[in-house]
């Protein structure tokens, strides 16, 4: 009587390793942390009984949720999950430091959300001093931000590598201009557009919906720009290239946060830009050339473009960003 349990505990067992296969959205939904131990027992089978306790029967995954380290969670198809039932009470005595410390650790997209659970916290997320330590926590981890317009009505959505999920943004609090996305820094997004005939460039904050329009440039053609921000100052900078047509006869400009205007610098060597594709590090804007086949660098300090060309024997395409 005692084998015939034992062997029929092995096969259910067995049926509960075989049925742990699932999205991988599931996974985030029902994820249990084991504290990195792969060797140790932890597994429900263990519980029951199970004789076979190897990490190998367990789906292992790594992910890196809210910019900490990387840290390993098992999972499993029939995972119990306890209903907790949390005493508003208590956590409406939450000390302000303490819930300042949780919500500051909160992705900035998620942030709209949390501003409709009460009054009081609607009014910690809007806090200057709030937001600035939100600022300094250590970064959620890479995003690709998308931006369009459905029935002109701005719709933008945020991919979070960390998590695989989607999350939604509203930029209904921006004007209605012919604008398009230009990239997003430091928390800031940048977008440059048309109203109605002139060429504009505006910089908003999504989580405080506070946005500015920027002053025009001294050639105000439709430019392709590039921001970049600084933490450590507190400022960034717009670098405005050739038009979006390659007409490279206008000289770069350069926007500063701390100064409010653009500055003139050197105009772009007459070169053929391989693609759109460009870096930008350690105050060098770097961006590929085809003709000549090369790299070409612009110094934010000192306003200067240089080309680099690319040594290669066969001269062979080399994809270099």
């Amino acid at each position: 009587m005692g084998e015939a349990s034992e062997a029929g505990l092995r096969t259910s067992s067995s049926r509960l390793v075989r049925s742990s296969s699932f999205r991988e959205e599931e996974i985030f939904h029902r994820q249990a942390s084991f504290g990195g131990c792969g060797s140790r027992n932890t597994s429900p089978l263990g519980r029951l009984g199970s004789r076979n306790t190897s990490p190998s029967r367990q789906k292992v995954i790594k992910t890196k949720p809210r910019g900490l380290d990387e840290e390993t969670v098992a999972t499993f198809s029939k995972t119990v999950q306890l209903d907790i039932q949390m005493e508003d009470n208590i956590w409406a005595m939450l000390p302000e430091d303490l819930l300042n410390e949780i919500l500051a650790r909160v992705p900035p997209f998620m942030i709209f959300r949390l501003r409709s659970v009460c009054k009081r916290w609607n009014s910690i997320l809007q806090d200057y001093s709030f937001l600035k330590f939100h600022s300094q926590v250590p970064s959620h981890g890479p995003c690709l931000l998308t931006y369009w317009k459905n029935s002109q009505t701005p719709q933008c959505s945020v991919f979070s590598l960390p998590l695989k999920q989607w999350f939604r943004i509203p930029f209904t609090f921006l004007p209605q201009w012919a604008f398009w996305l230009v990239g997003s820094s430091g928390g800031l997004v940048c977008f440059s557009g048309l109203d109605g005939l002139t060429f504009k460039t505006l910089i908003c904050n999504p989580l405080t919906q506070a946005w500015r329009t920027l002053p025009s440039l001294h050639y105000n053609q439709q430019r392709q720009l590039i921001m970049v921000v600084d933490r450590k100052d507190r400022s960034f900078k717009i670098i405005a290239a050739s038009d979006i047509y390659g007409d490279r006869s206008f000289p770069t400009e350069v926007y500063d946060s701390k100064l409010n205007k653009w500055l003139l610098h050197q105009s772009m060597p007459a070169v053929n830009l391989c693609s759109s594709k460009m870096a930008f590090c350690d105050s060098r804007l770097y961006l590929e050339t085809l003709s000549p086949l090369g790299l070409m660098m612009y110094r934010l300090d000192t306003g200067q473009w240089n080309i680099s060309l690319q040594s290669s024997p066969d001269h062979c395409w080399m994809d270099i960003l």
